[in-house]
């Protein structure tokens, strides 16, 4: 036609995402800035020799595997933009915390009653004042004396067995039982009564269940107990049960006030404190996380 021009040579193709990267420089710095070193080597470069190429890949592989052998030191403080640079910081939060958790299982395992726990369990076992068994574990015809019952200086306590004789338990050096005004006379508390200074406390034969062959207390059944006073006026309770028939007795267990003068319910334990429970917790958790984790690291 009149008045046009044709070209010679290929139809014009549509520029490919490489030759826009050379026709901006500035694109291609910045995909070069959040890209990995192996991505990087795909993108062209001004520099033919790629002596330059070489050289900062080299230093960004150097860089990323010391920043994974010092994390949580000065590297893992630089702020990084990438997105392997987020993921490992993700990772180190999670092992810190995993650690963190871990830690809080020994810290569980070793916490030690605090001072002003209440209340403080008696161990009646082989173990501590050996005094559990039928007839207090005491041979027929024997008397056993327990110094230092509960604690340093709270008293003597004798568990008897002289089945002609007298049997049950009394107290000395300060240790009294609360009976009443004659021999063979224990008092017998139920579950949660109240044990305080309102008992009449005595010591010798008065807390005895048999007191010779003329004096016989009542039966102890299931859930009786006995209460007791320390010489510094710490009160406490023995779970017994005492049978006159059979001419037997058996302490279960036991427990006092750390605190004198103040009152304790008959059959009151101490029980764990709820900040060493949440510690045993959150170290479970600690080892649960911590498993978890290299799980996936083998993975």
């Amino acid at each position: 036609m009149v008045g046009s021009v044709r070209r010679s040579g290929p139809k014009p193709q549509a520029r490919s995402a490489v030759c826009e990267e050379r026709a901006n420089p500035r694109r291609r710095r910045l995909r070069r800035k959040y890209a990995t070193p192996a991505a990087r080597r795909s993108y062209p470069e001004k520099n033919p020799s790629g002596l330059f190429v070489d050289v900062f890949d080299l230093f960004v592989a150097f860089f990323h595997f010391f920043s994974m052998r010092f994390r949580g030191a000065f590297v893992s403080k630089i702020p990084m933009k990438t997105t392997h640079s987020k993921n490992r910081s993700r990772k180190q939060n999670s092992n810190r915390l995993a650690a963190y958790l871990a830690t809080g299982i020994g810290a569980g395992l070793v916490a030690t009653p605090s001072a002003d726990a209440a209340i403080v369990n008696i161990d009646l076992t082989s173990t501590g004042f050996d005094l559990d068994g039928v007839n207090a574990g005491v041979s027929p015809g024997s008397t056993t004396s327990k110094l230092n019952f509960p604690f340093s200086g709270g008293g003597t306590i004798q568990a008897r067995n002289n089945y002609l004789g007298d049997m049950g338990l009394s107290g000395s050096s300060g240790l009294n039982f609360a009976s009443g005004s004659e021999y063979a006379t224990p008092v017998k508390f139920t579950l949660d009564q109240s044990i305080d200074s309102s008992a009449n406390w005595q010591g010798g034969y008065y807390s005895v269940f048999k007191y010779g062959n003329s004096e016989f207390s009542p039966d102890f059944g299931s859930g009786s107990y006995m209460g007791f006073k320390t010489a510094q006026g710490n009160f406490g309770w023995l779970e017994v049960t005492w049978s006159g028939a059979t001419d037997t007795f058996q302490i279960y267990s036991g427990a006092y006030e750390s605190t004198a003068g103040v009152a304790i319910a008959a059959g009151a334990a101490a029980v764990p404190e709820p900040s060493t429970i949440a510690l045993l917790a959150l170290g479970a958790a600690g080892v649960a996380l911590n498993r978890r984790q290299a799980k996936k690291r083998q993975s």
